[in-house]
């Protein structure tokens, strides 16, 4: 096999250092089996290499359901293919002996024709000067003009680190692939057990940079979910982030666990100098983009945001927790029917999600589809189905259930959920209350982020369509001005 830092084929070039695949405007990051798996067909090119083969090159050690996980890195490998299973162009799957790579491998393209190809991030090749200047104001929303002079500086310039290439302990590997997994699909009690993974593969490789790395990822996810106490969860979070970053400085994810620190601390100048670096370091990590997108979502920067989520969900397209925060800001941005696909092809690739349900019911009411709502939260757990219930039972007229269910869902609540019941009762006709728990949630705002109890964010309300018919209301400015 060639062993040059890329290799191409059918128009595509892996970058075996970074772990990425590119073509034209295209460019996606491998996860480790999937890059694993390409090579290993890339060193065989048109010939049948059998699963057994496989399994033994990307789990030496073995791991549980082999075959199931196997599946898994040739279907995440086709997605970043863009290549489809039925009519594939690039990776043929002989039945139940093995996979082959179909093109051949080719000889590299000119140097001339490659540097011209890289002088720019892909956004700003396809739009133009009116897209480039779009990115410089997202970066000048973060802290200053030199994230925006980060962006548009060549993004691929290649980095010499060792600690990249290190030979990691197998065994270490697998177990934090496998936490990695369950960050991205974040059903619950996935983050618990992915830090008990984590932990585990530190155990056994204690410098393993991106075990530590995403130890720090699970502890701050966990702190803002009240999982762990605030002091606890944050010394944990900075130190998991200081031995990754000490093991390996070129880490993009560390420097945001680290920046969510700052910021938890109120030390909003670190805070942007962690996202400064993060982003010099990996322009297209989806944490970065995803971070940037809030940041552009907060300053009413609709049309960025979406651009930056979107990049996000490029970079990792399998990953459910990207996609399902692309349909949430699709949905603050008012675009329903974009947010409801997005949804919907989020479900179509993990059908046994729990985590975009809430959401898509919510939009189904909005569009006025509420049998097609009640439908798709009836595996959901009690919030989760009284609350859309009681929005659609309303939209049909059933008063009487839309009372009921409403009034469950309040008792079962209490005072944990304002913002949660201000919509129910503002979309269901009831503004008093509505307001009453928009007071109770703009009192709760003084708290830190981790005990503030809803994962919906008052930041987000002035979006909210459920909170639509409050605004002719004289209480909605007054309330407004008191945030």
């Amino acid at each position: 096999m060639d062993t040059s830092r890329e290799i191409h084929f059918a128009g595509w070039t892996l970058d075996r250092a970074a772990g990425e695949l590119s073509r034209d405007a295209t460019r996606v990051r491998l996860q480790r089996q999937s890059l694993l798996l390409l090579e290993a067909l890339l060193a065989r090119p048109g010939e049948l290499v059998s699963r057994e083969t496989l399994i033994k090159q990307l789990w030496p050690k073995g791991v549980v359901d082999y075959d199931t996980a196997l599946n898994t890195a040739v279907r995440r490998l086709r997605a970043a293919l863009q290549d489809d299973a039925d009519h594939p162009k690039y990776v043929e799957t002989i039945p139940l002996r093995g996979y082959r790579l179909i093109p051949p491998i080719e000889a590299a393209p000119s140097v001339v024709a490659a540097s011209v190809a890289a002088t720019a991030p892909e956004t700003v090749r396809a739009g133009g000067a009116r897209t480039a200047r779009a990115l410089v104001a997202a970066m000048a929303l973060v802290s200053c003009t030199a994230i925006g002079l980060a962006w548009l500086r060549t993004a691929d310039e290649p980095r010499d680190n060792p600690v990249a290439t290190r030979m990691l302990n197998p065994e270490a590997r697998e177990l934090t692939e496998r936490a990695r997994h369950l960050m991205q699909r974040r059903e619950p009690g996935d983050v618990a057990l992915a830090s008990k993974y984590f932990l585990e593969a530190i155990t056994i490789d204690p410098q393993h940079a991106q075990a530590w790395a995403g130890l720090s990822s699970a502890y701050w996810l966990r702190l803002v979910t009240g999982e762990v106490p605030p002091e606890q969860g944050l010394a944990r979070l900075r130190d998991a982030a200081e031995r990754a970053l000490g093991i390996d400085p070129e880490l993009a994810e560390p420097h945001i666990r680290l920046a969510h620190y700052r910021w938890a601390l109120g030390d909003h100048a670190e805070r942007d100098a962690h996202l400064r670096r993060a982003l010099e370091l990996d322009p297209r990590n989806h944490l970065v983009l995803g971070t940037l997108a809030t940041d552009a979502l907060q300053a009413g920067q609709f049309d960025l945001a979406i651009e930056l989520q979107r990049r996000a969900l490029a970079a990792d397209p399998l990953s459910v927790i990207v996609r399902f925060n692309l349909a949430s800001v699709l949905y603050l941005a008012g675009r329903y029917d974009e947010a409801t696909e997005t949804l919907m092809a989020l479900q179509e690739l993990n059908p046994a999600t729990t985590l975009a349900r809430e959401l898509l019911g919510t939009l189904l009411v909005i569009q006025g589809r509420h049998e097609e709502a009640l439908l798709s939260v009836q595996a959901g757990n009690d919030e989760e189905r009284l609350f859309v219930s009681a929005l659609a039972y309303h939209g049909l007229g059933r008063f009487e259930d839309s009372a009921q269910a409403a009034a469950e869902l309040a008792a079962q609540l209490g005072n944990s959920d304002p913002l949660r019941l201000a919509e129910l009762w503002a979309h269901l006709g009831r503004p008093d209350e509505a307001f009453e728990q928009l007071e109770r949630a703009s009192a709760a705002q003084a708290l830190p982020p981790w005990q503030q109890g809803s994962q919906i964010r008052l930041w987000m309300m002035p979006y909210s369509a459920l909170l639509r018919p409050l605004h002719a209301d004289p209480r909605w400015d007054d309330w407004l001005a008191s945030r």
